[in-house]
C-alpha cells in the first residue's frame, strides 16, 4: 500500500510541479522582468 501510495504521488507531484512552474513561472516571468527592466 505505501508502495503504490508513494507512486501515485511522485508521479502526480512530478506531473503538477512540473506544469505549475513551467506554465506559471513563465507567464509571470515575461510580466514581472518586463515591468522589473
Amino acid at each position: 500500500m505505501v508502495r503504490t501510495v508513494d507512486g501515485a504521488r511522485e508521479a502526480g507531484g512530478a506531473g503538477g510541479e512540473k506544469a505549475t512552474p513551467a506554465g506559471g513561472e513563465g507567464r509571470p516571468s515575461g510580466i514581472s522582468f518586463e515591468p522589473e527592466r
